[in-house]
């Protein structure tokens, strides 16, 4: 397969799947579950956004998110990822300069994951250790035509 260019990666993606396998053979688990929804935006100024959820949130119980109870919160924070800052393509890894997130731990990191393009499938993934066990998260996304204002003409 030819080397990905920043061209390729132009526009906005939509989330097929997050899974994560383990070293000792436990079953693939899906963070935001089998259905999670998401979307993945690539611009040609190198920012960038990436937004993850689980399909079928409830609505909180009031209109007002500071006024729901504490419950209903945590609830909508396990159940959302987003973050959003600058990008760079590096061979077969893409950088991810995080400048804002939902989560405040990942503001001002680089998150690094490993990157195959094939035709309109985007795989981003990346491997880490918790508890001794080795597991790698695959995030599988589709380009999204309905988005394709975001991409540069004739590209």
């Amino acid at each position: 397969m030819a080397e990905v260019t920043v061209e390729h990666l132009l526009g906005t993606w939509s989330l097929v799947t997050w899974d994560i396998t383990y070293d000792d053979q436990r079953p693939v688990t899906y963070p935001w579950g089998a259905d999670a929804q998401g979307m993945l935006i690539y611009a040609a100024d190198h920012h960038m956004m990436a937004v993850v959820c689980s399909a079928g949130r409830p609505r909180l119980s009031t209109e007002s998110v500071r006024k729901a109870p504490i419950e209903q919160k945590v609830g909508a924070f396990e159940t959302y990822f987003s973050y959003a800052g600058s990008w760079e393509l590096r061979k077969d890894e893409i950088i991810h300069r995080i400048s804002y997130a939902l989560n405040p731990n990942f503001i001002g990191t680089d998150q690094i994951r490993k990157l195959t393009l094939d035709g309109d499938r985007l795989t981003l993934s990346v491997s880490d250790d918790t508890k001794g066990v080795g597991r790698r998260h695959r995030l599988l996304w589709r380009r999204d035509s309905s988005h394709a204002w975001l991409r540069i003409p004739g590209l």
